[in-house]
Formats: C-alpha cells, structure tokens, sequence
C-alpha cells in the first residue's frame, strides 16, 4: 500500500505461486508473538494452552459494519449456542460470514466505498488464559446421606456436604482456578454406598493459575482429603490429558456394574426362590424411566441386562443380593419394579411383593484413571473424630481399603429416599 493505493502484484495471480491471505489478527499474533518472546524468555507457540488475548477498540469505527444489517436484513439477530449462551450476531465471525454473503453491489449501495479515513488511535485490552487442565481419581463413599453432587431443591442447598465439595476444595486452591466442574461416570443416590476400588470422577479446573505439581503433591492432596472427611476415600489422583477424559463418558452405558442390596419379601422365601434368582443369566430387562428421577430424566423406556445373581437368605423375609449389571441399570427399580416400569423384576420373577432396604455399589468395571506408581505416602489426622475404618493413607490400592461393616437390616421396608 502506497500512497493511498494498493498495488496488485502479478505474482499473487501466479498459480504456481497462490498469494497468502492473512487476516489482520493473524498478522498482529505472528509479528508481536516472537518479540513478546524474546522480551520475556518464554517461547512463543501457536497453539499453545496458555494464550494472551489482545483486544484491539476503535470507537471511532465501531459502527461502520452496521449498514449490514440492511444489506442482509435479519442477519444482526442474536442466537444462541448448544450451551444456551447468547450470542451476538456482530462478532468477528458472524461480520465475516455476512461479508462473504454479501453481494458486491449492495455492498457499495449501503457501505462506504472507499472508506473514510480515521484520525483517532486504537486502544487496546490484554488477558491472559491458560486451557482447562484436568484432575482425575476414583472416589469410595462411606454413609448414606451423601449425595454425590450439591443438593438443591428450589435453588436452597440442603445439605452442606456432597462428594464434589469434599473433594474439590482441596484441589481447586491448588490450582488457583476459576472454576472446577465436577463428573464422574454414573452417580449412586444419596442413601447407596460406593465401595470397592471406587467410582471414577475428574474435575476440570478452568483457567488454572498453577499447573505443574508433583505425583507426591498429588498423593498429599489425596491424604489431606481422605484426612479432612471419614466419610469419602479418594485414590488414583493424578493429572490426566483432555483425550483421556472421553473414557468416564464411555463408561458409563458400557461397562459392568456390581452392586449388593438387603431385599425384603412379603412372604418367607425357600430354596426353590433362592435357586431360581441363581439361575438367572443374561436376563434382559425393560427400564421406563423411573418415577423418583422423572423430574431430571426424559421419559423412555430402556433395555438393560442383568448378568447374574448370588443369592444369600438372611431369614425368612429377608435375603442379600449380588448382582451384575449393565451401566445404567436402575437396581432399585428391578428390585420393587417401580410400579410396573420395570418388566421382570425381582417381585415378578418369585410371584410376590419385594422392596429393597439397602444398596451398595462394589465394583465399576472400568480402568480409569489408570493405575500409577505410589510415592511416600503422606498420613494426617482427621479433622473430626469418627470410627470409621476408612484408610487415610494416600495409597492408591483398593485391596487395602478397609470397607465398612455389612449392612443393617430393618424390620420394615423403607419409604422412598430423595433422589440425589
């Protein structure tokens, strides 16, 4: 460009040698990138997790782009993304997209050709972010008034603990973040026990100020949880990559579940009930959605199979469980039948009324995340007293998990719990 002119080359017609067209951003990213590196002795990176944000403001310009939305009438509407955010029509993108729409003609029509030129300076805002970093493990719960993440009822939190809380505040202060999401592959209901090695979870951390810590920070933070609280454990803590997070989403409708319950029956049971809850292998079963979760699920009907069942009579009207399952089996469900939603269950396969008084989950079969090596173990006292038998230890290894006693039986079935 010169003297108020641009100048075609003929090489940027050549079709052995295709111009490069550079955006001004890109230009700016590419020029002040390597200077900023070497004033600060970092390396610059395109593409890098941790991105500087420089936001270029010219009041003077800020409306030229609008005789658009005449040209393109409807385009300046604000949508909304998969998310539910809002946004608006006049982004970079969006003024790019109707420009690429628009015809030359009406462009000079409504726009002004050439443009007028400007005389005051731009201004400008510069952020910093760094991409989510991810923090997985496996978690046990130990009681029956837990839920896994906050309750709220109408917007009121009614209870001060869940899983998530007891968790997270000890990991998101060391990460500085804005903000830690928690999930984990499937959720027990407030009143189920979570044993064996444990449900998988991750937290994401977004917009971390710290990142790099130690595997024995890690197995710290673990021992300053299981310390803080008798009535979680957590094992496998560690950093993991965001490809590897897909794997908690996939387990949850794939692998293999083992859960034990306390069942009530109405009428003594005999060794013909228990053989025939023995027999039953690959037993497929119809799931409507069940009535207590009807509130945060749609309505549908879902086939899922029980693998196998172990049977154990405790007395007369009253017998363990052990069952296999598919993710995503509702046992509460299969045991009582949920008022005809669930076809068979355990009620219509012995001919009788059946109600479930307790139920733990003991085993999910899915490897995530993945085993690591155990460092020195850290040990800290609880913050409160209890006499729980939970390990405080920041081993990773589910085989020295001191579990829970078995469980208590009532005299009557219960009534529903609230749903977690």
């Amino acid at each position: 460009y010169q003297g108020g002119r641009i100048h075609h080359h003929h090489d940027y017609k050549n079709e052995e040698h295709p111009a490069i067209l550079l955006t001004c951003w890109q230009a700016v990213k590419w020029i002040l990138g390597p200077l900023i590196s070497r004033r600060l002795n970092y390396s610059f990176k395109n593409g890098s997790d941790f991105k500087a944000n420089l936001v270029y403001l010219h009041a003077e310009s800020s409306t030229e782009h609008e005789f658009i939305e005449a040209a393109n009438e409807g385009w300046n509407k604000k949508r909304r993304t998969k998310k539910g955010t809002p946004r608006h029509a006049d982004s970079l993108a969006n003024v790019s997209k109707a420009l690429t729409l628009l015809p030359e003609n009406l462009f000079c029509k409504y726009g002004v050709v050439p443009p007028q030129r400007v005389h005051a300076l731009f201004t400008y805002n510069l952020t910093f972010n760094h991409e989510s970093v991810y923090v997985a493990g496996r978690y046990n719960k130990y009681v029956r008034d837990l839920s896994q993440t906050p309750w709220l009822i109408d917007g009121e939190l009614k209870s001060k603990d869940s899983v998530e809380t007891l968790i997270s505040q000890h990991i998101a202060p060391l990460f500085e973040c804005d903000e830690a999401r928690f999930s984990a592959s499937g959720r027990e209901d407030i009143d189920v026990r979570m044993l064996g090695s444990g449900r998988p979870f991750m937290l994401e951390l977004i917009n971390p100020h710290k990142i790099m810590f130690s595997r024995e920070k890690y197995a710290e933070v673990e021992a300053r949880i299981n310390a803080h609280s008798d009535k979680i454990r957590v094992t496998r803590l560690q950093r993991i990559r965001k490809n590897q997070t897909n794997a908690l989403k996939e387990g949850e409708e794939t692998k293999r579940k083992t859960y034990k319950c306390c069942v009530w029956v109405d009428r003594p049971l005999t060794k013909a009930d228990l053989d025939t809850l023995a027999q039953i292998k690959e037993l497929e079963i119809d799931q409507k959605t069940p009535v207590r979760v009807l509130h945060r699920r749609s309505l549908a009907t879902r086939r899922r199979t029980i693998y196998h069942i172990t049977p154990e009579e405790v007395n007369g009207h009253f017998m363990f469980l052990t069952l296999s399952t598919q993710a995503g089996t509702y046992v509460k469900e299969f045991v009582h039948g949920d008022l005809g939603r669930t076809i068979p269950n355990v009620g219509t396969i012995l001919g009788c009324k059946a109600d479930i008084l307790q139920l733990d989950v003991l085993e999910i079969e899915i490897d995530f995340p993945k085993q690591i090596d155990e460092p020195k173990p850290f040990s800290f006292s609880h913050s409160s007293s209890s006499s729980s038998s939970s390990s405080t230890s920041s081993s990773s290894s589910s085989s020295s998990t001191t579990q829970p006693s078995n469980m208590n039986i009532d005299s009557k079935p219960p009534s529903e719990t609230a749903p977690s």
